[in-house]
C-alpha cells in the first residue's frame, strides 16, 4: 500500500513513517502499525520496508490517502490494481488519467493515509 511507504522529504508534509536523523544518521520509525506496541522501532519491518536504492521525488503529485477520489468508470479497469504491485497502462490511458486529475483536483497532499492512527500492528513476520 502506498500509505506504508511515505518518507520524509519535507518537514511540512506529514505523516511520515520513516525518517533519518541528519545529525546521528539513525533511522526512526513513527508510532504506526509498523512499530512495536509501545511505539519503539521494529527493525524487522524497517529492514523490509526501506531496502531500496531508488526513490521518487516530486513536487508534482497527488496523494489522497483516506479520502480517495472517484475515478471515471471508463478508466477504472485500466488503472486500478486490486492487490499490491503496479499496472502498466498505455500512453493514451495515462494521458486520460492525467487530464482527469489536472482538471478536477489540486496537486499535493489531501489526507492522511487510511488507518494511520487507528490501526492493527504488523509484526513483520
Amino acid at each position: 500500500y502506498l500509505e506504508m511507504y511515505i518518507f520524509r522529504f519535507k518537514e511540512d508534509i506529514k505523516p511520515n513513517i520513516y525518517w533519518k536523523n541528519a545529525v546521528t544518521d539513525d533511522w526512526h520509525q513513527e508510532n504506526s502499525h509498523h512499530s512495536y506496541a509501545d511505539g519503539t522501532l521494529n527493525e524487522h519491518n524497517m529492514k523490509r520496508d526501506i531496502p531500496g536504492k531508488n526513490v521518487l521525488i516530486s513536487d508534482h503529485f497527488y496523494y489522497f490517502g483516506a479520502n480517495p477520489i472517484e475515478i471515471p468508470a471508463d478508466l477504472l479497469k485500466y488503472v486500478i490494481k486490486k492487490k499490491q504491485g503496479h499496472r502498466n497502462v498505455t500512453p493514451q490511458i495515462a494521458d486520460q488519467l492525467i487530464y482527469f486529475l489536472l482538471e478536477n483536483h489540486q496537486l499535493g497532499f489531501h489526507s492522511d493515509p487510511m488507518n494511520f492512527s487507528d490501526f492493527q500492528r504488523y509484526d513483520g513476520k
